[in-house]
């Protein structure tokens, strides 16, 4: 409840009316933090009237919704950065295309990732490049990644993988897509 005060043009007297207060009037959902493919968000229902919080909630992305974030906040990143300095790139988000021109390990295990020789730069036609090693959750997955299959990997750079003294760069791998 609040209150005007005037000043009465005939006696001169100060004048006090209440008013009433109004009610809340909800307005739309508005996100006051952004979920991601880490986080949850949060969003808020405002009063029109006044602009307090009336109510406010976390929210999680859908797995989709999840997928398309992850796979937009991908960066492409030259090759040669990430071999010559593979620290600096530790976790960082990427998508890497290329050939799997060796499957290291296959594996049909929870928790235990294939391994894939992965070229990426094509030349003449052919893949035979800077390479990656891919480590890919294949597990209950319906479908093989095979030799020759192009794909768009999507994952984390986890530092260099040294097989039989061949060091390159290791990406963990959350979501694949085939070109090919």
């Amino acid at each position: 409840v609040g209150s005007q005060t005037g000043i009465c043009v005939t006696c001169n007297n100060s004048i006090s009316v209440d008013i009433p207060k109004l009610d809340h009037t909800p307005g739309e959902w508005i996100v006051t933090k952004e979920a991601t493919y880490f986080d949850k968000g949060n969003r808020a229902i405002y009063c029109t009237v006044c602009n307090d919080a009336l109510e406010s909630q976390e929210y999680e992305l859908s797995e989709e919704e999840k997928k398309n974030w992850y796979i937009g906040a991908c960066e492409e990143i030259p090759y040669k950065d990430i071999a010559r300095k593979p620290n600096d790139y530790t976790g960082k988000m990427v998508k890497i295309t290329g050939e799997v021109s060796l499957i290291i390990e296959e594996s049909d295990k929870m928790d235990t990732p294939s391994l894939y020789y992965v070229q990426t730069k094509k030349q003449y036609g052919m893949y035979f490049e800077d390479v990656y090693f891919v480590f890919v959750d294949t597990y209950g997955n319906d479908s093989r990644i095979l030799e020759g299959d192009v794909i768009s990997f999507y994952g984390e750079i986890d530092g260099l993988y040294d097989w039989l003294g061949d060091k390159n760069p290791r990406l963990v791998v959350r979501y694949f897509e085939y070109i090919d």
